[in-house]
């Protein structure tokens, strides 16, 4: 049966066609629109588009189907953030298939072309609360998956064409924190391999036209490093990615470039650690919150959200400007 995990990233409300006009999260917004001015609040405009996509919208270039389940209920707060979900159905289709009965290997449906078997998933928004230092302009946007199946991509796009098209907004999807990258992805068991580069090019271009200089690179696999160890090289991986200029110390040889190979979820992916930007935030999520169908049990899993929700702020920086 498949796993279930949770996909994480901040968000962000940028003013369209402007440079860094980055909208309060609580505070109202207003869209002037046809010669006629509104004012919405975040949440109002999640439930909108929530509301737009009770009826499935069909995708038939990717060939996905996709639609939102939402009640009023599906809201509330905690001490530190607001908070608002739906659940998502959608599936692909454009292949026949035929589903079959386990224990006795019989057909027991064909599925058509045309069909689709649609999952649930549940997302949840987060909407951090103003404090006497600090104006929010960044939530969050958690994806529970099914194994390799999520719903992350499909969403954020329509998201994105949502607030565009309504209410001239850009919606800008990014990591949450590097730091908590760091410690919550990069564990000593997920690490496969280092990838360190020490480029030898001249800032002066002029110099590059004479041998001798390019770029020296160290591939470090099969790691076995002890828990000392393993924390000092953390350490220097978090130094590293905190700043584009900061350099790799390894066997007192400093390296500008370092690129991680990490099992994420279970597929190797290669990250540079100068570049975490839009990457995402990806945790298993326990199998007690699973139900005996595979799908997630809805009060558990929303008490998990709560609980990562306020992990992750306490290392989450709020505000751009």
């Amino acid at each position: 049966m498949f796993k279930l995990s949770l996909t994480a990233c901040s968000f962000l409300l940028k003013e369209s066609h402007s440079q860094d006009k980055f909208h309060y999260l609580n505070e109202k917004i207003t869209i002037e629109k046809d010669d006629h001015v509104s004012e919405y609040t975040i949440k109002d405009m999640l439930i909108s588009f929530f509301k737009k996509y009770t009826e499935s919208a069909d995708d038939t270039d990717k060939q996905k189907t996709f639609h939102c389940e939402f009640d009023n209920k599906y809201q509330g707060e905690t001490e530190d953030f607001f908070y608002v979900y739906t659940i998502i159905k959608s599936g692909s289709y454009g292949s026949a298939s035929d589903i079959v009965d386990n224990p006795t290997k019989k057909v027991v449906y064909k599925i058509k072309a045309n069909q689709t078997a649609e999952k649930p998933f549940y997302l949840y928004i987060i909407i951090p609360k103003d404090n006497k230092n600090v104006k929010v302009q960044k939530g969050m946007l958690f994806f529970q998956n099914v194994g390799p199946f999520g719903v992350k991509t499909i969403t954020t796009d329509y998201m994105k064409e949502f607030f565009s098209n309504e209410f001239n907004i850009t919606l800008i999807c990014k990591t949450i924190a590097t730091k908590l990258f760091v410690e919550r992805m990069l564990t000593k068991d997920k690490v496969l391999k280092l990838i360190m580069t020490k480029n030898h090019k001249s800032d002066d271009p002029a110099d590059n036209i004479y041998r001798g200089y390019g770029s020296e690179t160290k591939v470090l696999g099969h790691l076995q490093f002890s828990d000392n160890a393993w924390n000092r090289i953390k350490s220097k991986i978090n130094n590293f990615s905190q700043g584009r200029f900061n350099l790799f110390e390894f066997d007192q040889v400093q390296y500008d470039t370092l690129k991680l190979n990490v099992d994420i979820g279970g597929r190797n992916r290669i990250v540079n650690m100068h570049n975490l930007e839009n990457l995402s935030l990806i945790e298993a999520i326990s199998d007690e919150i699973m139900a005996a169908d595979g799908h997630a049990k809805k009060d558990l899993l929303l008490a998990h959200f709560e609980k990562v929700a306020g992990e992750y702020l306490k290392d989450m920086v709020l505000q751009v400007n």
